[in-house]
């Protein structure tokens, strides 16, 4: 990915299941899914804007890589801004994939992590300072979100589409 793209020193990265398009989906659909509208709009304003987006997703590494390429994610992520755990060894909720990205840019200011499910995408985020926010569940999420859990475990901000992400998400 161009560095030029990425002048913010700022780093979006993003759960894919649930987050950037619904689970649901790929069960109905297969390698025919694709994002909406909404999250599309989102990853190019943000790309746009010169901010650097990654992902970070648990699940079957060729089966987590063939939903990136048929989302067309690539686009945005450099191949090496995806950390999925299985390919690394590591399970969704290990701090490892997260303090990759703060290794890997220590001049970046800020980081956020946008996901959807409390038991497990917020709680390292939140404890290496990053600033996370969750994408509410519409009723079709493969996990239900339980937001009577410890702080730690609870996202900085809860917004009801992704899009809405885009007026957290600042210098």
């Amino acid at each position: 990915m161009d560095e030029a793209l990425t002048s913010k020193s700022i780093l979006v990265a993003f759960d894919l299941d649930d987050t950037l398009y619904k689970e649901q989906d790929f069960i109905q659909n297969g390698y025919g899914i694709t994002l909406d509208r909404f999250t599309l709009n989102t990853l190019q304003s943000l790309k746009e804007q010169g901010y650097r987006i990654a992902i970070i997703t648990d699940g079957e590494a060729k089966v987590q890589r063939e939903k990136i390429k048929a989302l067309g994610l690539d686009e945005f992520a450099d191949t090496l801004d995806i950390i999925i755990s299985q390919e690394i060894g590591t399970e969704k909720t290990d701090k490892q994939n997260f303090t990759y990205f703060i290794d890997k840019f220590p001049e970046y200011k800020k980081f956020y992590y946008i996901g959807d499910n409390t038991a497990k995408d917020f709680f390292w985020p939140n404890k290496l300072g990053w600033t996370t926010i969750c994408i509410a569940d519409d009723g079709r999420n493969k996990h239900k979100q339980n937001f009577g859990l410890q702080n730690d475990y609870l996202p900085d901000i809860i917004v009801d589409n992704i899009y809405d992400i885009l007026e957290f998400i600042e210098e």
